[in-house]
């Protein structure tokens, strides 16, 4: 994702558990972290696609990001209604999830997870589907 991003925009930072090296081979203009904690710019838009649901305690990274100086913010996650791809015979339950997703989320489950920050700061915020309904995603706007 990083890659494409860069060709459009003129500074790019991101953060990820590994790869680094490899995303510094390949964009030299970039800045790259492992922790959350290390972004201590303004941006203007922060993009947290598809990882909230990999993690054990996801509010703590809201948390973190709420940290961060930003104009807007786009979180997307899996759709709890992908479970409808779930089967259930002759007494076995079968889901295909990824495994190592930890949960699904609603829009309401979603927002939940971001309420108190929404409130407790200036921001507005929108939630929208995305992928025939399969993913739901959150964009947090400073006001």
């Amino acid at each position: 994702m990083h890659i494409y991003l860069s060709e459009f925009t003129h500074k790019l930072h991101g953060c990820d558990t590994n790869g680094i090296e490899e995303l510094n081979k390949h964009l030299k203009e970039g800045v790259f972290f492992k922790s959350i904690s290390e972004a201590d710019n303004y941006y203007n838009i922060i993009l947290a696609p598809n990882i909230l649901e990999h993690l054990v305690n996801p509010g703590l990274m809201v948390d973190a990001l709420f940290e961060i100086k930003f104009e807007k913010m786009f979180v997307l996650v899996p759709n709890y209604k992908v479970y409808e791809q779930a089967t259930y015979e002759n007494g076995i339950f079968t889901e295909k999830i990824h495994p190592d997703h930890f949960c699904w989320y609603s829009p309401y489950t979603l927002y939940n997870l971001f309420k108190a920050q929404i409130e407790a700061g200036k921001y507005d915020f929108e939630m929208n589907f995305f992928d025939n309904r399969n993913m739901v995603s959150i964009l947090i706007k400073k006001l």
